[in-house]
């Protein structure tokens, strides 16, 4: 019975032990703490619905994931108010552990403002509010071809009355032909302007088709996809011997005032028509364009700012 008794006293010794060593152990390494957002999404995230049964479904997530201990639930808000996903007839679901929401079958109405909050008895974490906004490229108007007569060394400018989307779409033109065939333009005397309108600095006979036509396009680098629209047949008439050259005629400029953000990209333009073709000079008041800030392209038409920086402020 001895032996019995002292065994037992030596294993409750033992157990009272270990939960010392436990207990110090927790106090180092099992600190508990409110949640902390490690991932989570951009301010606005676009997303694409298929828009005919020839598309497929191009399934997204809004990123939701937050650190803490005791490991946190997660719920999200649409528009201001609880947003309950399971009413969305499974098309959206929740990653296991993680509040990121995955968006099987996206949809027009999926549209709105989402916030996720991340939440354990220490305390709530707020994610981003982001905006997700569908992305759409709508269709040029139905027009019918409209013919153009031009003089030979005339400068000549051709509307593209582009469709809507978001983001706004990129406007090129195409020449396109009888058999449906499509062929880029690329030539210093053509260009087009950020309205989408097409400039010919001067026409020539070379720009006239007997078996095709001038297209406006426009195309959304999201969806990868375009669509064309207003269609132009160019009839040039021969100009006479004194009627080779013309002076320069202003086409298309920048607006006098341009906001832009430091940091980012801008793009000035500055297009003109004549012949012979008239050469574009960039200058700033008071101050130098030189150095590899600054690029010019669209043979010399367009100045392209880099990275704009608080010096770029003033006159060109």
């Amino acid at each position: 019975m001895t032996n019995v008794s002292i065994n037992n006293k030596m294993v409750e010794i033992f157990i009272f032990k270990l939960k010392i060593i436990i207990l110090l152990v927790c106090g180092v390494y099992c600190v508990q703490s409110p949640p902390t957002i490690i991932k989570q999404p951009p301010y606005e995230q676009l997303y694409q619905v298929a828009q005919s049964t020839d598309e497929t479904d191009r399934p997204f997530m809004l990123d939701c994931e937050a650190k803490g201990d005791p490991e946190p639930t997660y719920r999200w808000h649409k528009n201001g108010l609880e947003f309950n996903y399971v009413a969305y007839d499974k098309r959206i679901n929740q990653q296991p552990r993680r509040g990121t929401l995955v968006f099987t079958k996206p949809d027009s109405v999926d549209e709105g403002l989402y916030q996720c909050f991340a939440d354990n008895k220490h305390g709530t974490a707020v994610s981003n509010a982001v905006f997700l906004r569908k992305s759409e490229l709508n269709s040029f108007p139905d027009e019918d071809v409209e013919d153009k007569l031009v003089t030979e060394g005339d400068s000549l400018t051709i509307e593209c009355n582009p469709p809507t989307g978001y983001p706004k779409p990129s406007i090129f033109w195409i020449i396109l032909s009888s058999t449906g065939a499509l062929r880029s333009i690329n030539s210093p005397r053509l260009t087009v302007d950020p309205e989408g309108r097409l400039h010919f600095s001067n026409v020539t006979i070379q720009d006239e088709f007997s078996d095709a036509m001038y297209a406006c396009s426009a195309t959304s680098f999201f969806r990868t996809e375009y669509k064309v629209g207003r269609r132009t047949n160019l009839k040039v008439e021969r100009g006479s011997s004194s009627s080779s050259s013309h002076a320069p005629v202003l086409q298309y400029t920048s607006p006098p005032t341009v906001p832009a953000l430091r940091g980012q990209k801008l793009e000035l333009h500055c297009i003109y028509g004549g012949t012979p073709l008239p050469d574009i000079v960039w200058s700033k008041r008071n101050g130098l364009l030189e150095g590899s800030h600054y690029t010019f392209i669209n043979y010399g038409k367009t100045l392209l700012i880099k990275q704009v920086a608080l010096s770029d402020e003033g006159l060109r």
